[in-house]
């Protein structure tokens, strides 16, 4: 049906609206669908034969009894959506249910939601542990070159090797394991990290993991919170990620939101230098 005003659509369907709208219980939406026109036009004809509807967004009537779960639905569900990684639209297409089912089912299974957007934390590159245990402790790899080995970048490499409390060498692949700093615990037990946190409510997750494991809820940034951390307690953006939750990129875009004039890349870190100083065989 042609998208036109009311006063050209006839009793005939300002009948059909009715019908489908009050005895089938469509909504304006799926009205609009199925008779190839404007929800604003169907909204309109409803006004105008005196029919009440519903606010946008509260649901209309659904049939008492509705179709039950297939016994294995939790088990599908969680391989389609946490292992394959896919999305919750293509987990409904999959399944044949609608999205927002499959929004109520992760719930209820306590099936942990992605997050969304460019910076998905659970969908980031990562470096199987074995491997980096294999390349880099083992096999005295330096970074660069196990990075390359395994097909990823150095940052990447680095920044698994962080998440999996593997100790990384601060410069050449020569040194002596003895002289690697656990970076997490070094951000915890630095007195001026562990102070800013507690003073934002920051939880403290010591756990090893990735991003979105040790952090389900990632920490929200704040102005301040991130200016703390960067200008006065030193930390870098990778650094700050470790101790949020939170992608290096986002807090990047938090603290060039607050005019704050960054680091040039590269180099160590205030917090760096200040902990070398400290441990002087780092």
């Amino acid at each position: 049906m042609a998208d036109s005003d009311r006063g050209s659509l006839g009793a005939q369907f300002e009948s059909q609206v009715r019908e489908l709208y009050v005895r089938d219980g469509l909504s304006t939406r799926r009205i609009a669908e199925q008779l190839g026109m404007r929800r604003a036009a169907v909204t309109a004809a409803l006004h105008a034969m005196g029919v009440v509807v519903s606010p946008r967004g509260a649901g209309r009537r659904r049939p008492t009894t509705r179709r039950a779960d297939s016994d294995d639905l939790a088990e599908r569900l969680r391989q389609l959506y946490s292992v394959e990684g896919l999305t919750r639209r293509q987990t409904s297409e999959k399944l044949g249910l609608s999205e927002g089912l499959v929004r109520t089912r992760l719930a209820e299974f306590a099936i942990p939601i992605r997050t969304r957007g460019r910076c998905n934390r659970e969908d980031r590159a990562e470096v199987p542990l074995d491997q980096i245990l294999r390349h880099y402790r083992d096999g005295g790899l330096s970074a660069q070159r196990a990075a390359e080995l395994l097909g990823v970048s150095r940052v990447v490499f680095l920044r698994t090797a962080h998440d999996q409390g593997v100790p990384v060498r601060p410069g050449a692949a020569t040194q002596h394991e003895s002289d690697s700093i656990r970076l997490i615990s070094a951000l915890y037990a630095d007195p001026q990290v562990r102070s800013t946190l507690e003073r934002h409510h920051v939880p403290i997750a010591t756990v090893t993991g990735q991003i979105w494991q040790r952090f389900p809820r990632p920490v929200p940034l704040t102005d301040e919170l991130c200016i703390e951390l960067y200008v006065n307690a030193g930390l870098s953006m990778t650094q700050i990620e470790l101790v949020t939750g939170q992608p290096a990129s986002r807090v990047h875009t938090v603290l060039r939101r607050a005019g704050v004039t960054l680091r040039s890349a590269g180099g160590r870190s205030p917090f760096r230098i200040r902990w070398e100083g400290r441990h002087p065989s780092a």
